[in-house]
């Protein structure tokens, strides 16, 4: 009998030990797991920061005159929206399609001219829902504001106000 007592001492030991040892084990994941999550998070943050800033470092300086307006609109949290509602490269998503929508513009050509957005250096996104472009037609000149908003990678343009010089 004293045998036996020992022996589910010896049971209920090591059961303790081995329950222990798996709570040590659970807790030092779930450690490790945060740890991981907030290093991703921070080289996400710093991979936006790069796509944002580190581009214009690498220009020329005339090239960084040109480019910097097109994106000081947009905050590094702005981009990430806009990425995650389906433009990849939002900046330039944003300006491509707008290029493509000539009928937004409420002027007619003079002269035969044509109005357009013929320029990507004349549009400019100014936050993650207004831009500001410039339209011609070779002959006179016009100014934009604009509303867009942004569903799975579709892009919506309103006008808000135009004029022609």
């Amino acid at each position: 009998m004293a045998m036996t007592v020992r022996t589910s001492r010896g049971g209920a030991i090591l059961w303790v030990v081995l329950l222990a040892s798996f709570l040590l084990l659970i807790s030092l994941l779930f450690l490790l797991n945060a740890r991981l999550r907030s290093t991703v998070d921070a080289l996400e943050a710093e991979n936006v920061q790069l796509a944002t800033e580190g581009l214009p470092r690498l220009l020329s300086e005339t090239d960084r005159e040109a480019a910097a307006p097109r994106t000081a609109g947009l905050a590094p949290h702005q981009i990430r929206l806009l990425m995650r509602q389906g433009l990849s490269h939002p900046v330039e998503d944003l300006i491509a399609d707008l290029m493509n929508h000539p009928e937004l513009i409420p002027a007619e050509g003079a002269l035969g001219g044509t109005m357009g957005f013929y320029s990507e250096k004349n549009i400019r996104i100014l936050t993650d829902r207004y831009a500001f472009a410039s339209f011609d037609d070779g002959h006179s000149a016009g100014y934009m504001l604009l509303r867009y908003h942004v569903h799975d990678g579709e892009i919506g343009w309103t006008v808000i106000d135009s004029y022609v010089e």
